[in-house]
């Protein structure tokens, strides 16, 4: 096995539905059609979807890369968000693609 620094280039966050179309089809690993996307993986990230959208699955993804230019794909999770009384919060997660 041999690591490599990598760095993060894009990340990306996704609504995939509520849990019950989530457990029904759950999408199959890597990207999707992003409702967010953020260039800049040091600055903040918000999701003003949970405002529209609440509870449900999401993904959240980044591109993953070497030295900048040799690109190892996306790296991604699905988290099932709940509203709790401080407000929104991270109930499960589903890893869905290879570990680098």
């Amino acid at each position: 096995m041999t690591r490599f620094p990598v760095a993060l280039s894009t990340i990306g966050v996704a609504y995939v539905g509520s849990n019950a179309r989530f457990q029904a089809r759950s999408p199959g690993p890597g990207p999707l059609d992003w409702d967010e996307r953020y260039n800049d993986p040091n600055g903040p990230v918000t999701v003003p979807m949970l405002s529209s959208r609440g509870e449900g699955w999401y993904r959240v993804g980044t591109d993953v890369r070497v030295d900048g230019s040799t690109d190892l794909g996306w790296e991604c999770l699905d988290c099932r968000v709940q509203d709790s009384a401080g407000g929104y919060s991270i109930t499960e997660r589903w890893k869905v693609s290879p570990r680098i």
